[in-house]
């Protein structure tokens, strides 16, 4: 929750993406297969960022 009241203070569309993630984690059925596939996908930008 802290991190989505920072993201907010910085830009509105991280924090409603980040409102949009924990959304699904919790209302989709596959919950933790969610998680995986979004943390998975963040690593794999971040690593894309750094390699710029």
């Amino acid at each position: 929750m802290a991190v989505l009241v920072v993201a907010a203070t910085m830009n509105l569309a991280v924090a409603a993406a980040i409102a949009a993630i924990v959304c699904a984690e919790k209302a989709l059925p596959g919950g933790r297969w969610t998680s995986r596939v979004t943390g998975s996908g963040l690593v794999v930008a971040a690593l894309v960022m750094l390699t710029d």
